[in-house]
């Protein structure tokens, strides 16, 4: 459960949580206001919010949070495992219906706008759920970060201590406004904690509480076994062994597993993407000039089919006639292989509903033996080592 909490400690109780806004893919917080969340002027209250089925822990929050003292609000996560004090001119929001383990806090307004107005935020999430991280830490996960957004050796990284644990800042981390991105590695849990924004206007007159609430974090965040008890399922427990002349993908971030056939390796400028065989000279730009396998990661579709998503991808086809769908079984699960012959350059994908709540696919270019004889054997053995390996577990968040 989360608490919340005002130095006089008068609790009440929340009847009607407003949902936290998240933005898609950054991860930031949006620029709104209180929008039906407590004003500081309500008396020091407790939000008790729902969470799955508790464990006993070794070390109560009681024991490790500090307590909330003048001038600032208590938050405790104990899904999540973390808490720490904020100043009390942010007001809380309540963890999103469908997302339990992220929280928010609004700040005060620091650029007056009536269609735009920038507030003051805080927000700390769960990236990997506990017993999740995999030994990875705060430094290798935030460089794999900036290399996600393709700004690996360009965004800086600093290390640092918080919450008696290793962690890094990501100083100017790109989203709507430039946010400061905390990331932090304890009791085999990934977690971020971020700030928006990064810096606040110099003319502006709550431009101190931005400063204020970053340091006030650093100092006070600590950690806990968390009350979390959903299923882990690691890529340790599904990811297959390379033999002689593959080697072994995981993509963490995105829950999936594979080999990789001798020669070939992923593009450094496109993650994800897989390429290797003889250069191939013609293929129309931005293509890799070699063959290629390129695995996206779409989340939750809905409420959709396997075969509704298809169409979906092919209703701009230009024609219909060029194309070929096959059943498959890919990883265990049901998929669909589209062949399209359709310019400017023939491909395979398949489509991978993963137990019918995320989708993959698997695209493979260029896909004509007659036009492009070079490619076609290392294609099909990328395709083959690929679609034969790939397993998949539960996505980083």
């Amino acid at each position: 459960m989360m608490t919340y909490q005002r130095s006089s400690h008068l609790k009440i109780g929340l009847l009607a949580p407003a949902a936290l806004a998240l933005a898609a893919l950054a991860c930031s917080l949006p620029p709104v206001g209180p929008g039906g969340a407590a004003t500081p002027s309500v008396p020091a209250p407790t939000v008790e919010v729902p969470t799955s089925e508790p464990t006993t822990p070794a070390v109560t929050p009681e024991e490790v949070c500090a307590p909330a003292r003048e001038g600032t609000i208590q938050v405790i996560h104990r899904q999540a495992g973390f808490c720490f004090l904020a100043p009390d001119s942010y007001t809380f929001n309540p963890p999103d219906t469908f997302d339990s383990m992220a929280i928010g806090l609004t700040g005060p307004e620091l650029i007056p706008s009536p269609t735009e107005p920038l507030y003051a935020g805080l927000r700390g999430d769960v990236i990997a759920v506990p017993g999740a991280a995999g030994g990875v830490t705060a430094l290798e996960w935030a460089n794999e970060e900036l290399a996600a957004l393709a700004l690996a050796g360009t965004g800086s990284v600093e290390e640092t201590t918080a919450g008696g644990q290793p962690a890094a800042i990501i100083p100017d981390y790109p989203a709507f406004y430039t946010m400061r991105r905390l990331v932090v590695a304890a009791n085999d849990t990934l977690y971020v904690f971020d700030q928006v924004p990064n810096a606040a206007p110099t003319d502006s007159p709550e431009a101190a509480v931005v400063g204020q609430t970053w340091d006030l974090l650093i100092e006070t965040l600590a950690f806990f076994p968390a009350e979390y008890s959903g299923p882990v399922l690691l890529p340790e427990d599904v990811c297959p062994t390379a033999t002689a002349g593959t080697t072994l993908y995981v993509n963490r971030r995105d829950g999936y597993c594979l080999l990789l056939p001798e020669g070939f390796s992923e593009n450094p400028e496109f993650p994800g993407q897989f390429m290797g065989g003889p250069e191939i000279s013609g293929l129309p730009e931005p293509l890799t000039p070699h063959a290629s396998l390129t695995a996206g990661y779409f989340g939750p579709p809905g409420p959709i089919t396997l075969d509704e998503l298809v169409e979906n991808f092919l209703i701009n086809s230009p024609d219909r006639t060029l194309v070929n769908i096959a059943d498959a079984t890919i990883g265990g699960q049901p998929s669909k292989v589209v062949y399209d012959k359709n310019e400017p350059l023939a491909d395979r994908t398949a489509y991978v509903l993963v137990n019918g709540q995320r989708m993959y696919t698997l695209l493979a270019q260029p896909d004509d033996p007659a036009e492009w004889p070079d490619a076609a054997e290392p294609l099909e053995t990328l395709w083959t080592t690929v679609t034969g390996s790939i397993q998949f577990f539960e996505p980083w968040r």
